[in-house]
């Protein structure tokens, strides 16, 4: 945070890079893994956009219809949390929508959630060229300590070896926040998926008590407060 006073943090995650195809399947062969059942680490259908009764990649699709009248029939991989000990908690999640070639990402659908409010928003990014960088305005209200009135530009690599995001706020033409995220790719693995229960077991819960202390520590700031929309008079 650059303004109206510095704030500055930083922590290390891990998240899953997921095929949507791939998914139903993905974990029948690993220990404590599901993507059907509660488990230790699990996939649950509920946490993401859409009925829970329809497939997740379906209702990614019409919902990429509905937003920009297209048709999308390509790949579509999802950067997320899952549930771990039965807690998630996703500020985002990244899904990318490949072309027929698995070349180019034709649209990005990042998917937000707030707390503790629990409501969830879709913004849907036609990639018109291999930019991968958006201008859009904000429609979700996710902090308390950020107006609605905002600008954001994100950034996006096609992911590869490494993921990459970079996520900018604006108020006026003046820069106010940068986040970013960076990971690393991993091989889904027995060893891999055992290491990360054992390192960071309780991520998701890691990741709200984050947002809480950050939260606490820019009131102590005196950062100004602004209410939830739905909550003005």
């Amino acid at each position: 945070r650059i303004a109206p006073k510095e704030h500055l943090f930083s922590y290390n995650i891990f998240m899953m890079y997921l095929d949507l195809d791939e998914l139903p399947e993905l974990f029948n062969t690993f220990l404590f893994w599901s993507s059907s059942r509660f488990n230790l680490a699990w996939f649950s259908r509920k946490d993401h956009y859409g009925k829970t009764e329809k497939p997740l990649k379906s209702s990614i699709k019409r919902l990429i219809k509905r937003k920009h009248g297209k048709d999308f029939s390509g790949r579509i991989t999802l950067l997320t949390h899952l549930r771990y000990f039965g807690y998630t908690m996703n500020p985002v999640s990244f899904y990318y929508c490949w072309n027929e070639k698995v070349q180019n990402v034709d649209y990005i659908v990042v998917e937000i959630n707030n707390t503790p409010w629990g409501e969830q928003y879709c913004y849907v990014l036609d990639a018109n060229d291999e930019a991968l960088k958006f201008d859009l305005t904000k429609k979700f209200h996710v902090s308390p300590f950020m107006s609605m009135d905002q600008n954001y530009i994100w950034e996006f690599n096609k992911p590869c070896e490494e993921i990459i995001v970079l996520m900018k706020n604006y108020e006026k033409d003046k820069h106010l926040l940068t986040a970013s995220l960076k990971l690393k790719k991993e091989k889904i693995s027995s060893k891999n998926l055992a290491f990360v229960l054992i390192c960071y077991p309780f991520v998701t819960l890691k990741v709200v008590l984050a947002i809480y202390w950050q939260a606490f520590k820019l009131w102590s700031k005196n950062i100004p407060f602004h209410p939830h929309p739905k909550n003005k008079i």
